[in-house]
């Protein structure tokens, strides 16, 4: 994972003789994204998989394991995912119960930490 850094500046003199500064107030950030929290609903008889927004986030990882073993993943840029739209690719994989687990991913930032899982069946 992703240690948070942490960043203090100091004012060194121009000349001899002339004193440093004190060193500033601490600033600690990560470069990791947040996890995203997943929610499901049955909405008129289609599942659906949602989060809200991950800063900083470009796509979302989505893996899905079938009880059988298999696995396969699909990635998107919304912040929700109908799995009835996969049917064929997600069956393939094996079959239900299927477990659902999201990551958020971004070119300029470290992947997120996978959400929590979310089980469905078709």
């Amino acid at each position: 994972g992703d240690s948070p850094y942490s960043i203090q500046v100091v004012a060194e003199p121009k000349s001899a003789g002339n004193a440093r500064s004190d060193y500033s107030n601490a600033v600690t950030f990560s470069t990791q994204l947040d996890a995203p929290e997943i929610v499901y609903n049955l909405v008129s008889g289609r599942h659906l998989i949602s989060w809200d927004l991950v800063p900083n986030a470009d796509e979302y990882y989505i893996h899905i394991t079938s009880s059988s073993g298999g696995f396969t993943s699909i990635t998107i840029t919304s912040t929700y995912f109908y799995p009835n739209d996969y049917y064929t690719k997600i069956t393939g994989a094996g079959s239900s119960p299927y477990k659902i687990k999201v990551r958020a991913r971004s070119e300029n930032w470290t992947s997120s930490a996978y959400s929590n899982v979310i089980s469905f069946s078709f």
